[in-house]
């Protein structure tokens, strides 16, 4: 009778210490308290996967919020930065799409890229159809290349537009010699009496229009 007892006793305290160790082991998996013990055995930040921040009342310095889903976050006003589909600029702690950058252009530095061995151009003849001339940053000056015109473009180069959505070179112009032409930018070198000074946009992803002329006949 004493061994049936002793034996019943010690196949208690195992069960007992299995079930200890499995419930160590969810409570790990789930995020319990082992989980977020930090190597000085304090808490680990806690990441809130929802917001993209990090939980301040976490941090054992009780340092800032850091927003990691926005470029933006903490930094100055008016800094390039790429965003979707082209390239921005943060504008109160928010980015902002500036520009589309156009077919095979990636957005690198806050600029979009010219394609991929793209030619230089100074006006839309010096490209073979169907591709257009527009401008890119390059060594922080702007620069013609040919490339395909933009894909959801309705208007041609030269002709009357209303938005830089609705040119092939993503860019709806004034001229700077007489206000009531707005077209879509076609950079020129010479294309009749028309070739005038760009009056707006006053500047392409930060970089100064002012020396460059464009077709406005």
């Amino acid at each position: 009778m004493l061994r049936r007892s002793i034996a019943a006793a010690i196949i208690a305290i195992v069960v007992s210490s299995c079930g200890l160790e499995v419930r160590g082991r969810v409570d790990e998996r789930q995020g319990g308290p082992e989980a977020t013990r930090g190597s000085d055995g304090g808490s680990s930040p806690q990441v809130d996967g929802g917001a993209g921040r990090v939980n301040a009342a976490a941090q054992p310095d009780g340092g800032p919020v850091i927003n990691a889903g926005n470029p933006c976050a903490d930094v100055q006003a008016n800094i390039r930065i790429c965003v979707a589909g082209g390239s921005g600029v943060c504008s109160g702690g928010t980015p902002m799409m500036e520009r589309e950058c156009p077919p095979m252009s990636a957005c690198s530095g806050g600029h979009c890229q010219p394609p991929s061995g793209a030619k230089t151009c100074a006006q839309v003849t010096d490209c073979t159809a169907p591709q257009v001339c527009i401008l890119f940053v390059v060594s922080a000056a702007l620069s013609g290349r040919c490339s395909d015109p933009m894909p959801r473009a309705t208007t041609a180069a030269t002709k009357t537009c209303a938005t830089n959505a609705e040119c092939t070179t993503g860019i709806c112009s004034v001229d700077g010699e007489d206000a009531a032409h707005v077209k879509c930018l076609s950079p020129c070198g010479s294309c009749g009496g028309d070739c005038h000074a760009i009056g707006s946009p006053a500047a392409i992803e930060g970089v100064p229009v002012s020396g460059l002329r464009a077709c406005y006949n």
